[in-house]
């Protein structure tokens, strides 16, 4: 397939940091900044007579920080200070939403090639050597509308997954009722008196490899409402010498035991079907003294005024293994 790299197809201008119009008037321009490549949720305003403007046919990408190498398009507004416009210097060869995807699908190469240890920054040269595939101008629009009606149906399986979440939530509270204020009038034991708490091995990191033998959870596989979230190419395998007590079972249930992110202290996870685990040391397996049902203390974990409590038990920034309240049995 032929191939042309992107540096000869576009030019590049960093934007400018620009003020937020408190009372916009229909003369005032969009701003763009990180979150308005991914949606359209928040839409700010500004007054400033000049920036670097983009248009329907440009493509935009973050080129600092925590979130460089996410990619925009269609897009109409005054560009921030992290993001750069790359602008196709023929737009009757070239499609602008197709140029995007595409690089969209290149996210990993931009981090990895990205320069700076603390605060990513784009490499300028490794974005230009970016081999784009040359197709005839309408197929690049048909590919570019068929997985945009692929991203369209993703989003809704996750609009339709959060709603399930959120039956199952008010399900578990129609059964047993709030676990914290029991109305229900449940029996009610120490949290230690159900299970203990096993931190995972302190894994060597001489030992990590791009693709291993065993897959290395950490507090970074956790979504805030629990469920398993793979971290693509920030994965970690592992594959050298561990005690094997440490290998997980399907259906084991972890606790997010570190607060690595914002929400996440206390987060449960169950461990996926499919694949061989490990956990580390910033994440707990919960051992039952006697039988109980794991869904049950899955969700029962997800409930936010349990979540509360944990916090409040935390030590520093750590929740320890023996915590001072109590489960519905």
């Amino acid at each position: 397939m032929k191939t042309i790299k992107l540096g000869s197809l576009i030019t590049i201008s960093k934007g400018k940091k620009h003020t937020v119009s408190e009372e916009p008037s229909p003369q005032s321009i969009r701003m763009l900044g990180i979150d308005d490549l991914r949606n359209d949720t928040l839409i700010r305003m500004t007054d400033d007579k000049d920036g670097v403007l983009a248009c329907d046919d440009d493509v935009l990408i973050a080129w600092d920080g925590a979130n460089a190498g996410t990619i925009g398009y269609g897009k109409r507004g005054y560009i921030g200070s992290t993001i750069s416009r790359l602008r196709l210097r023929d737009t009757s060869k070239f499609y602008a939403p197709f140029i995007g995807m595409f690089l969209q699908s290149n996210f990993s190469y931009l981090r990895k090639t990205a320069t700076g240890a603390t605060i990513p920054h784009i490499n300028r040269d490794a974005l230009e050597r970016i081999p784009i595939p040359v197709f005839a101008y309408d197929d690049q629009i048909r590919i570019a509308t068929l997985l945009s009606k692929v991203e369209n149906l993703i989003s809704r399986r996750r609009e339709q997954l959060k709603q399930l979440d959120e039956l199952l939530k008010s399900v578990f509270l129609e059964m047993f009722g709030d676990p914290v204020r029991n109305e229900k009038g449940w029996e009610v034991r120490p949290l230690s008196s159900i299970f203990s708490v096993k931190h995972g091995y302190a894994f060597k990191s001489d030992f990590f490899v791009e693709s291993g033998n065993f897959v290395l959870l950490t507090p970074g596989n956790f979504f805030e409402n629990g469920g398993f979230r793979d971290r693509g190419e920030r994965q970690k395998y592992f594959n050298g010498e561990f005690p094997k007590e440490y290998i997980l079972n399907k259906n084991d249930l972890l606790l997010a035991m570190t607060e690595q992110a914002p929400g996440l202290l206390g987060s449960p996870l169950l461990v996926p079907e499919t694949g061989r685990y490990l956990h580390n040391q910033r994440l707990g397996l919960i051992c039952g003294k006697e039988e109980i049902q794991v869904k049950y203390l899955f969700h029962f974990f997800n409930h936010k005024s349990i979540r509360q409590i944990i916090h409040s038990k935390a030590t520093g920034t750590n929740v320890t293994s023996r915590l001072n309240c109590r489960i519905k049995v």
